[in-house]
């Protein structure tokens, strides 16, 4: 049994790190999936819209964190908590396809953003970070590995909140919140511990200017 998907990730800022998230669809996708893999640097290999079969034969599908509500693919089993793929595994149950397509925009209102969506790479138009936030970078000093950013958006008199994560060790923690009505593009997940959805980004070039979204009411 294989299953194919198209890579909407991205570890080469640092913020996914030995996992790769596949969708079904490079233009229309209706779901996605977490990979977990042994090593490092996946970008390279991995590339954003890269085709990917995947031959599930002796492999794992479950959660890395037990109770995340994220299901993966995995190379074994731990306490119920999946393990990577390794290098090994790898070479035999992946197959990168010399197919790289492009990946399109698919819009979503903040509202319908659901655990269904999860492995997918959205956009979310005409969203706010807090006004307090503004000006801070996305990573909070005191936090070590991550820092979840709330964000607004409006639509038929009512605010829908949502949490953008970044992790510590990617390259634009330090990068500063905008203060403007923003897109953001990036992949639907889940907290370490699966208490929120989230969005996280490939780059921090994936927060693009967009028009206001009531900041001000």
């Amino acid at each position: 049994m294989a299953t194919k998907g198209y890579v909407v990730s991205s570890d080469e800022s640092g913020n996914f790190y030995k996992e790769i998230y596949l969708q079904d669809d490079a233009s229309l996708p209706s779901q996605g999936i977490k990979v977990v893999i042994d090593r490092k640097a996946l970008h390279n290999k991995f590339n954003i819209g890269r085709e990917v079969y995947i031959n599930l034969s002796r492999l794992y599908v479950g959660e890395v964190n037990t109770g995340d509500g994220v299901v993966g693919i995995g190379g074994g089993s731990d306490n119920d908590e999946l393990t990577a793929i390794s290098e090994g595994q790898g070479v035999n149950h992946i197959l990168r396809s010399q197919t790289t397509e492009d990946v399109a925009e698919t819009i979503l209102p903040l509202a319908e953003i659901t655990d269904e969506k999860i492995g997918m790479f959205v956009t979310l138009r005409s969203v706010h970070f807090l006004k307090e936030d503004l000006g801070h970078p996305l990573v909070a000093s005191k936090d070590w590995y991550d820092t979840k950013r709330e964000i607004n958006q409006c639509a038929a008199d009512t605010i829908t909140t949502f949490l953008l994560e970044t992790s510590r060790f990617a390259d634009f923690s330090d990068m500063p919140i905008p203060s403007e009505g923003v897109s953001i593009r990036g992949i639907i997940t889940k907290t370490y511990n699966g208490s929120d959805l989230v969005v996280a980004l490939n780059r921090y070039e994936d927060i693009d200017s967009d028009t206001s979204s009531c900041m001000d009411e």
